[in-house]
């Protein structure tokens, strides 16, 4: 896989399939650890913002639990999926915002908490850090979800390569995570492991989904990566 998959083009494509629409308009794949994690981060006084949204998977838990958070992508697609699964899943009227994450349009530390999910690993990721930290306030947060590159993540990604859009995807080490973030000048630099497969697997069958927080953790595939400005 190369990197001139990760093109507005290709994602518009994948955001705009029947099939991809169907699947994520009626579900909302939140790890409740990384909920957790954002909603600890901020208060009802927030201003945060989710780059890369895809089908606004987080924002979406943000505004549910009286957050303001901003949803952008750089697939007009990808925002419209999130308008309509807002909508239906929550009766949330989301905002949006078509957004290149190298040239944010808001001025410096603008918000409070800045997060993305499966988004670094497909850039340039020194380049993406140094303008997330521009738009966040002194002392905000900065909160990204990539794949760890584990053996388990590699053998997930393969299985689901055929059914769902698999670009190409950087899959670095904890010290080389902590190195770059460290390098753009990120302090508190903390890196765990998230997303465990079966919770995963819950949340993807609408039948036992109320039932994930019951759930154990196990075999995580991600890391959460948090860090201050």
């Amino acid at each position: 896989m190369s990197k001139e998959k990760n093109t507005t083009e290709s994602w518009n494509q994948h955001w705009q399939n029947p099939a991809t629409i169907k699947r994520f308009k009626k579900i909302n794949i939140a790890y409740p650890e990384v909920t957790r994690v954002l909603l600890n981060l901020t208060n009802e006084d927030s201003k945060c913002l989710e780059l890369g949204c895809g089908s606004g998977t987080y924002s979406i838990e943000l505004l549910a639990n009286k957050r303001n958070c901003l949803a952008s992508d750089f697939s007009q697609r990808a925002l419209e999926l999130t308008k309509i699964k807002g909508k239906q899943l929550y009766n949330l009227d989301i905002t949006t915002q078509l957004i290149n994450i190298y040239d944010i349009p808001h001025p410096d530390n603008t918000f409070d908490l800045v997060f993305s999910d499966g988004l670094l690993e497909h850039l340039n990721i020194q380049k993406a850090l140094e303008e997330m930290k521009r738009v966040l306030k002194p002392q905000g947060w900065m909160v990204i979800k990539v794949p760890s590159g584990s053996l388990l993540y590699k053998i997930v990604y393969y299985l689901l390569s055929p059914i769902e859009n698999r670009p190409y995807e950087a899959w670095l080490p904890k010290k080389e995570w902590q190195k770059k973030f460290e390098e753009q000048g990120y302090r508190d630099v903390a890196i765990s492991c998230c997303g465990g497969i079966l919770t995963g697997l819950a949340m993807r069958l609408p039948i036992i989904k109320k039932f994930v927080r019951f759930i154990p953790s196990l075999g995580k595939i991600y890391f959460i990566i948090k860090a201050r400005k």
